[in-house]
């Protein structure tokens, strides 16, 4: 009996170290991927943004009112004008982004900026006022340098905004596909009214004189 109890310890031992080696070798294992359930989507790579066309900025400085009152209420005014000159340079910075830097909008984005006759007179003279001659030759749109927004801003009697006048100076610079750099610079003149919709450019002159530079 003492041989047959002796062969069983002798067993359960030989049991116990096989087991106890099974289990050090699946904890020093390669760790196990977690699964997916079932329906559970596999996270896909962000698609890469595409940069937006750049606006134009201008170097925003007001020039003194003008005021239709007699007895002008230079607080007022002076906060009125502040307010007019930032809603000014809203518009002529759309009309500059949308007339030479960002070329994919629709032509309306850049025709609601003006009233009706102002419209039309805009259409009629796209060389002068857009970058559309050179558009298609443009290698990679143009970069703008600096440019300067000078705002007047006229009052009624009643110390409201009447009117504004707008002095732009713009100038951006881009490589046509010929390998020339091409320098466009544009003066204008603006004048501006307050509408429904907002500030409305109701009238202006524009010249523009370009320069090539080869190399």
């Amino acid at each position: 009996m003492r041989r047959e109890g002796i062969i069983a310890a002798c067993a359960v031992l030989a049991v116990a170290i096989a087991v106890l080696v099974v289990v050090l070798l699946l904890r020093g294992g390669p760790p196990r991927q977690p699964t997916l359930r079932a329906g559970t989507p596999t996270p896909s790579p962000s698609p890469t943004r595409h940069r937006p066309p750049p606006r134009a900025r201008f170097e925003l400085k007001r020039l003194p009112s003008v005021s239709g009152s007699r007895h002008p209420k230079q607080r007022k005014v002076r906060a009125r004008a502040k307010t007019t000159a930032l809603h000014i340079e809203h518009v002529i910075e759309n009309v500059y982004t949308y007339a030479f830097l960002d070329r994919t909008r629709p032509a309306w984005w850049l025709l609601r900026q003006f009233a009706a006759v102002a419209r039309h007179q805009f259409r009629i003279r796209p060389r002068t006022d857009t970058i559309s001659p050179f558009g298609g030759q443009l290698k990679d749109g143009l970069h703008q340098l600096h440019s300067t927004l000078k705002v007047r801003t006229l009052f009624a009697p009643n110390n409201h905004p009447a009117s504004a006048i707008a002095v732009v100076y713009f100038q951006a610079t881009g490589r046509l596909r010929t390998g020339t750099r091409l320098v466009v610079r544009s003066r204008g003149t603006f004048f501006l009214k307050p509408g429904k919709h907002g500030w409305r450019i109701y009238g202006f002159e524009v010249q523009r004189r370009d320069r090539h530079k080869h190399g």
